[in-house]
């Protein structure tokens, strides 16, 4: 049931990632997630229009470089 979800819902996710990453305002955050014992780090990227969220092994930039790019443009607000 994952897999599907995964892969029927990955066009949209380009989509609304290829979005936020466009220049504007964005929100980002992050919090820890266990899964399995392991913990991961469950980043969000907000716009008025979209809310993106990635699921990721660090807390460290590279994970909002995912997220918005390696050059974004844009007015940043951290939580």
């Amino acid at each position: 049931m994952q897999r599907w979800f995964t892969e029927s819902l990955e066009p949209s996710y380009e989509k609304w990632l290829a979005y936020v990453k466009q220049p504007g305002v964005r929100c980002v955050d992050e919090t820890t997630y266990c899964i399995d014992g392991i913990k991961y780090w469950l980043w969000v990227a907000t716009s008025l229009e979209v809310c993106v969220l990635l699921l990721a092994p660090t807390r460290s930039s590279a994970e909002v470089k995912k997220l918005l790019g390696e050059n974004f443009l844009l007015n940043l607000s951290c939580s």
